[in-house]
């Protein structure tokens, strides 16, 4: 979700709305990429169910895939509303890399590192560009999407937190996994940084890079 006072440069896939009301400018985005990261994080966490013991953490990584794609709905219907009549939903352009990496964590080399990649890099970086969007957008001019991201921002905050308490549960089971898990959790971090991250700021072309030190595949 990029909220900008310019229009975006060929080829980087983004669609600037500007709406006037008296001497004021709203600008609105398109949040096309943040629709693709939730999706692909859902898809990740699904992925991991049958793999993890606990029956807490399956049911609550179910409730929190539900969550994760009522946002996404939320999120490409409001793609087509900035778009309408258009009902179509143009590819990740160049935020590839970044959705790439939120369905990389589906092949964390062991379950610690998947909870804590996720509980400590992936979920911040959703929370921390929701938290911008409303902070910087116009709470009228785009009320829709204040509306449903103030739902979500919650959301994410309680994951952040029930994450955390999954994934230290998990080491304190495994010490002997703490090492891998936080360097895989570094590199994604490094690499969420590498790709510019999830923002409001323009989108940085970011090629895809493959897989991650450390990954399953």
């Amino acid at each position: 979700m990029r909220f900008l006072d310019v229009e975006p440069r060929a080829g980087e896939g983004r669609r600037i709305l500007h709406r006037t009301h008296g001497t004021s400018i709203h600008i609105l985005v398109e949040p096309a990429a943040e629709f693709f990261c939730e999706r692909s994080l859902l898809v990740s966490m699904a992925a991991w169910i049958p793999a993890i013991a606990p029956l807490e953490i399956k049911t609550g990584l179910a409730r929190f895939i539900w969550q994760s794609a009522e946002n996404a709905h939320a999120l490409r219907n409001r793609v087509f509303e900035l778009r309408f009549p258009s009902r179509l939903l143009e590819e990740e352009g160049t935020d590839t890399a970044l959705i790439e990496l939120f369905g990389a964590v589906k092949d964390s080399p062991s379950v610690p590192a998947f909870l804590l990649s996720v509980g400590k890099i992936l979920l911040p970086a959703l929370r921390d560009c929701y938290q911008a969007y409303l902070e910087a957008s116009d709470s009228i001019a785009d009320g829709p999407t204040h509306r449903f991201l103030s739902l979500a921002l919650s959301e994410k905050v309680e994951q952040i937190r029930v994450f955390e308490d999954w994934a230290e549960s998990a080491l304190s089971g495994n010490p002997e996994l703490r090492e891998g898990a936080l360097a895989w959790t570094e590199a994604v971090g490094n690499r969420l940084s590498d790709v510019g991250g999830v923002g409001v700021a323009p989108s940085a072309s970011a090629p895809a890079a493959g897989p991650l030190s450390g990954s399953k595949t």
